[in-house]
């Protein structure tokens, strides 16, 4: 049994002759070395050899193995690389030479004694460790099945118990595993050979500098293109969480928003506008908030990116003003979610305001510390939701304190549930009020800075299955109207609201179908004309006085229309077509 003890100088030493005291006599010299590292294994003591000599006939050379602790040696503190070391000049030392009588190895412990502490347990230890020819083979194995670190070293576990070996090595012999596959050529070279022999569909980019170094690599196995010239309405993309060791996206849609300026009676005019500066600063997937301009200024965002950005910009001055992030957005260990509702003109103080909403993603508090929050850092964040404003003039935001239901989250494609009109913004409620069936939408006065809320028209013509009614707030001619319609019937009923807040001035104006080749509207303008995509994807307009429609020459299933003055813009994404 080892005996330890604290010397006046504070350093525990341990002894352990006894452990290694033995009058048995080994056959081989390998015999002698497997007995001392498995009595070393059994006492917390790892076993090595410091010295091996053969009896060669010259003159000081004997058959002689010296054994030590791994512990032993001393630090070079003359290199040249600042280390770590586990080093600490060890008296400990076994000596086994053969019997003169030829009855094989003695073992004689020339010092038991360590000047350190014995680990309580071995698991990863880095010499104790090390993985055997035959775990080697087993990992190897279980690598070339895609099966994880962690669950090979259960695997491990579960044929040896006495393994103790760490996940860290298992990963070390797996990058030996793969440098040794790939041979003399580069991670990226290795992965264009095997895209190519398992014939994957693949596409790179390289630095316009004229090298070799790559910037974008985009590849899709076989059946995936299949699957897509079969469905290509549903584009399905894989992305692998936390593999990149460079920490760049390993993935990106790109696409190109595209702005074209529309007119004439009947839009037969349309120009490709150049917004190079806004993609310049929100990336491609823009989305204009509102559906009409306010003296000549939108309102821009890439609010789904994982950065959101606001932008106002006006399209004939190409003036930009992008707008800087509120004080929440600094607070660490947070992650803001900002829903933008809406951008209006403040006439009383000839200011630009922008009003959102914005809550905090409890999941995300974890994730930045990569590890889980105590009960006391959890208490001390802040996840309250609260409402913003931003100003122009002063360039900054404020927090704006009142209890006011926020934009209905739109669950489809199809639904519109903000825009802008004499001085008020509106946004379609996402709440319901009083315990009652009926949904509201609020209009809030930018100047004052108030809110009210107007109920919307329940009734719904017998034509329609309610389960399948859809229902969007437009402004058409200037006024705030309600598109109901139903994906079955195709027709379209039209309701004008005459007062903000009374239900019943909702009036019932038109029904116009069956258009059968209609998917659903994306926007009204000012001369009764409603446009919407149609089920080829083509945009088109139908106009309520004329009853004819009219289609635009572009596609795109993630447009919009914003009145612009007395014509129109009308963004097509491209991003996510």
């Amino acid at each position: 049994m080892a005996s330890s003890q604290t010397g006046q100088t504070g350093q525990t030493s341990v002894d352990t002759t006894n452990i290694f005291t033995t009058d048995k006599k080994f056959a081989t010299r390998d015999d002698v070395v497997e007995w001392a590292r498995e009595v070393g294994f059994a006492n917390k003591v790892s076993i090595i050899i410091s010295r091996s000599d053969k009896k060669t006939g010259k003159r000081g050379r004997s058959d002689k193995l010296i054994l030590g602790c791994d512990k032993g040696g001393k630090y070079d503190v003359e290199s040249s690389k600042v280390t770590a070391t586990k080093k600490c000049s060890y008296p400990f030392k076994i000596r086994a030479t053969p019997s003169t009588d030829g009855s094989g190895w003695k073992v004689q412990v020339k010092c038991g004694v360590h000047n350190h502490g014995l680990p309580d347990q071995y698991e990863g230890h880095p010499r104790v460790g090390r993985l055997t020819e035959d775990e080697k083979k087993h990992v190897a194995d279980l690598t070339k099945l895609h099966v994880a670190p962690r669950h090979i070293l259960l695997s491990l576990k579960e044929k040896n118990s006495d393994c103790v070996t760490h996940v860290t090595q298992l990963y070390k012999h797996r990058s030996i595993l793969q440098k040794a596959e790939r041979g003399p050529r580069t991670e990226m070279q290795q992965l264009m050979q095997m895209l190519d022999e398992a014939k994957y569909v693949s596409w790179n980019r390289r630095r316009d500098d004229g090298s070799d170094v790559l910037r974008d690599v985009f590849w899709a196995h076989p059946d995936s293109i299949k699957l897509l010239n079969m469905f290509p309405i549903v584009l399905i993309m894989d992305s692998t969480y936390k593999t990149n060791k460079y920490r760049q996206p390993l993935l990106e849609i790109l696409g190109r928003a595209t702005l074209y300026f529309i007119s004439g009676e009947r839009f037969e005019n349309r120009v490709e506008l150049n917004w190079s500066l806004p993609l310049e600063v929100l990336g491609s997937d823009i989305y204009i908030v509102g559906s009409t301009s306010i003296n000549d200024i939108l309102c821009l965002t890439n609010i789904w990116d994982a950065e959101s950005k606001l932008v106002l910009w006006n399209p004939i001055t190409d003036e930009l003003n992008v707008i800087p992030p509120s004080l929440v957005e600094s607070v660490p260990c947070t992650k803001v979610i900002p829903f933008i509702h809406g951008i209006g003109y403040d006439r009383l103080r000839d200011d630009y305001k922008v009003i959102r909403h914005v809550e905090f993603d409890g999941r995300s508090f974890d994730f930045l510390f990569d590890r889980v929050l105590s009960m006391e850092e959890d208490l001390a964040i802040s996840k309250e939701p609260l409402w913003e404003i931003y100003s122009l003039k002063s360039n900054s935001w404020k927090k704006f304190d009142v209890d006011m239901s926020m934009l209905m989250n739109p669950s489809t494609k199809e639904d519109i549930a903000q825009f802008y009109m004499d001085g008020m913004c509106h946004w379609w409620d996402n709440v319901e009020k009083d315990s009652s069936d009926e949904t509201y939408f609020v209009s809030f006065d930018v100047s004052n800075e108030v809110f009210f809320t107007t109920p919307m028209p329940s009734q719904v013509d017998d034509t329609f299955d309610l389960r399948l009614v859809k229902r969007q707030l437009v402004i058409l001619n200037g006024s705030i109207a309600l598109i109901s319609y139903s994906g079955e019937t195709t027709f379209l009923h039209i309701s004008i609201l005459g007062e903000i807040g009374v239900k019943e001035s909702w009036t019932k104006l038109f029904i116009v179908g069956p258009l059968p080749h209609v998917d659903y509207p994306i926007g009204a303008g000012k001369n009764g004309d409603i446009f919407f995509v149609k089920k080829d994807e083509e945009l088109a307009c139908f106009n309520l006085d004329t009853r004819t429609i009219k289609e635009l020459g572009v596609k795109g299933d993630m447009s919009q229309i914003v009145i612009y003055k007395d014509d129109c813009f009308l963004a097509v994404n491209g991003g996510l077509r």
